[in-house]
């Protein structure tokens, strides 16, 4: 199984999203902590991805009317934490993450979401693909607090399993000290089944295909609201097999 190793002194990285501004941006997760502040009425789009043996942090803020779109892809044994602080009246952030391990990983995700402005939003969901002996974890805590009200929060955790040595493991929570919100939470642990692949091979793919494809857009279900193409590196992640 690979460890990931504990850096004592991680970089810290800050990154400011200017009131009214639009931007977009691809950073690597390779123990470093972000720090993300997003202006009023400003949006940020960012696609994060995993290196080996990272363990990477978030905490993004955003202040009113703010909006985040944030995709996740762990490829790699790795620990990434995000924690969201939605301050401002209207704020919205919508998550994104998936996770491939085909050999022996070790992938944990944890996303904190506070709800601490009224009529904030959030969404996460999460899918992951697991083969060989690899290993994941995923974690999401919702929190509104009593000045949260009309708030709409929702986690979703989704894995599917390929082979019988791999394992996944989904831990949602929810701590709500306001009386007028929605939230709610989902998980699921699944094979790929008979009829999916008879479908599949029905259709003159073989086993192998018919899993390569099936899993693929499995994975893919975790951007299917979000601005973000990952099928490449997914992919080629898969080929090594």
């Amino acid at each position: 199984m690979q460890q990931l190793q504990k850096q004592q002194t991680p970089q810290i990285q800050e990154i400011t999203v200017a009131a009214g501004k639009t931007t977009s941006l691809t950073l690597p997760i390779e123990n470093t902590e972000f720090k993300i502040n997003l202006g009023e009425n400003s949006k940020l789009s960012i696609l994060q991805i995993a290196t080996p043996a990272c363990i990477g942090k978030n905490v993004i803020s955003l202040e009113k009317n703010a909006m985040l779109e944030l995709g996740i892809v762990c490829l790699e044994s790795s620990n990434v934490e995000t924690q969201l602080n939605l301050n401002g009246q209207g704020a919205s952030a919508n998550i994104g993450a998936m996770f491939l391990g085909n050999h022996e990983e070790n992938i944990t995700i944890n996303t904190i979401v506070n709800h601490v402005a009224p009529s904030t939003t959030s969404k996460t969901n999460i899918y992951g693909a697991l083969k060989g002996k690899s290993r994941a974890k995923s974690l999401g805590n919702i929190k509104i607090e009593k000045t949260g009200q009309q708030a709409n929060a929702f986690f979703a955790s989704h894995a599917l399993l390929l082979d019988k040595n791999c394992r996944a493991e989904s831990i949602p929570a929810l701590e709500i000290e306001a009386n007028d919100v929605k939230a709610g939470h989902a998980a699921s642990t699944t094979k790929i089944s008979q009829e999916q692949l008879f479908y599949c091979e029905s259709r003159g793919l073989s086993e192998k295909e018919s899993e390569k494809i099936i899993a693929l857009g499995f994975l893919q279900r975790a951007f299917s609201q979000l601005p973000f193409n990952t099928s490449e590196m997914v992919e080629e992640k898969w080929q090594k097999t």
